[in-house]
């Protein structure tokens, strides 16, 4: 008994010397492992810090919306993290997840957290604000211009997106010293500005399906006359006009509405004269009613989103009003009924030296393109220096074994030889680069060879 014990106790004491052995080896193997490892050199970490901070700003230039990547880059690594919230240049813009309708509704609800949070971080540099107002939540709109006012003076654009009314509060935020530009979103709501008089650097504003109550002080409220630039989507046309009839300095009007403006106001208004407006851009199905009450003698780029042949004639009438010397002028053509109406838009206005066509439903066996190029051709097309034609895809195409193949392939044959031609006259002739509407008819060598790069 006593024997097989001992033989026991042999056979443990020999299993811990081994195991005593290997652990030595193992720790051999470890600090040998840990040397090799102390030598790695990660090149990105031992760049200098100012280095590190301008990648860094360069990265957040180029993705601003990329879900606030300045709180990403601090996420990586301890260094990073060091870097990215000692450098404020990375917290100048605010816009996390632009388009706002792109905002989880669980971020929204913590836009004063995040204000909280980024502001401090700008250190005493213009800030780019872009943010969403919570829903429906009077104290986190409050506290949320509260964290804004502080930083007032650094402000240099706001953009203010609410599923509700905008309300910001009387007397908010004191000076602007720094503020270019402001926006307001809402969604169909209204929008109250109790002032932003004390703001010398406004040059450009936009509004988007805001409207102003009737009872409210609107045209005291904003330096109408300041501005340059104003952007103004899908709102009440008739209550604009009267705010353009302010805004005598602008540069840039771009205008979008629904309204049926002539079945509002009287065909007898006068006109709004706006004497330094160089820059006009209409969308929207019915904005084309606003041309009969502008009065632009400075107009030269006009850009009209539209069908030509329904406005054709308040084209012409405001050019002709206006007594303008257009350069650029971009109109859309839908079928052969816009022919005579685009006609007369290059007639009235012999100055225009960039010309671009939105062919936008035209999807017949191209005798619509020969047509149009035949209209810009009898207009004069020589004088220009720039001409585009823009197609959006269709699905209609043409079958190469089709026995009318041949007779569908002359038309396009036509049109590049005349676009062809246009070339060689020293015109600039421009198709836009996906063109599926003629399908193997017309493709993208046959776009590089107008452009005599084969």
């Amino acid at each position: 008994m006593a024997s097989a014990l001992r033989a026991s106790l042999v056979d443990i004491d020999r299993h811990i010397a081994a195991l005593n052995s290997e652990l030595v080896r193992l720790q051999a193997e470890r600090e040998n492992v840990l040397g090799k490892l102390a030598a790695v050199v990660y090149p990105i970490l031992t760049l200098p810090d100012e280095i590190t901070a301008e990648i860094f700003v360069q990265y957040t230039f180029w993705y601003p919306t990329e879900g606030c990547s300045p709180m990403i880059l601090a996420s990586v690594c301890s260094p990073w993290r060091s870097v990215a919230l000692s450098t404020p240049r990375l917290w100048m813009n605010l816009d996390p997840g632009h388009p706002f309708t792109r905002l989880k509704s669980e971020d929204r609800a913590h836009g004063a957290e995040l204000l909280r949070m980024w502001l401090p971080r700008t250190g005493a540099l213009p800030v780019d604000i872009r943010i969403r107002l919570p829903n429906y939540d009077p104290a986190a709109h409050a506290e949320m211009f509260r964290l804004l006012g502080e930083r007032s003076a650094q402000l240099r654009v706001l953009d203010l997106f609410a599923g509700d009314s905008i309300d910001i509060p009387n007397g908010w935020p004191g000076p602007l010293p720094s503020l270019t530009k402001i926006s307001f979103t809402t969604t169909y709501d209204e929008i109250y500005i109790r002032s932003l008089l004390n703001a010398p650097e406004l040059r450009e504003a936009s509004f988007r399906t805001c409207e102003f109550p009737s009872h409210f002080n609107w045209q005291s409220s904003v330096p109408w006359n300041q501005l340059t630039i104003l952007r103004v989507f899908e709102v009440e046309i008739s209550a604009w006009l009267q705010i353009l009839k302010l805004a005598t300095n602008l540069e840039l009007l771009e205008f979008a509405c629904e309204d049926e403006l002539l079945a509002i106001v009287p065909a007898t208004t006068p006109p709004v004269l706006l004497p330094r407006l160089q820059n006009l851009i209409l969308g929207g199905h019915l904005t084309h009613d606003i041309i009969p009450f502008l009065t632009l003698p400075a107009l030269r780029k006009f850009h009209l989103e539209t069908v030509v042949g329904i406005c054709g004639e308040q084209v012409v009438g405001l050019i002709r009003r206006s007594a303008c010397i257009l350069a650029d002028l971009h109109l859309r053509v839908e079928d052969l009924d816009d022919m005579n109406a685009l006609r007369d838009c290059l007639r009235a206005s012999p100055t225009v030296r960039t010309l671009e066509i939105n062919c936008r439903n035209i999807t017949d066996d191209g005798d619509t393109v020969k047509q149009l190029l035949a209209v810009t051709t009898s207009g004069g097309v020589g004088r220009l220096e720039s001409f585009k034609i823009s197609f959006i895809q269709k699905d209609h195409t043409f079958c190469c074994d089709d026995p009318k193949g041949e007779a569908a392939h002359r038309p396009v044959v036509d049109m590049l030889d005349k676009l062809r031609e246009m070339r060689s006259r020293g015109l600039k002739v421009e198709i836009q680069s996906v063109v599926d509407w003629f399908s193997d008819e017309i493709n993208s060598r046959m776009i590089q060879e107008i452009c005599g790069e084969v």
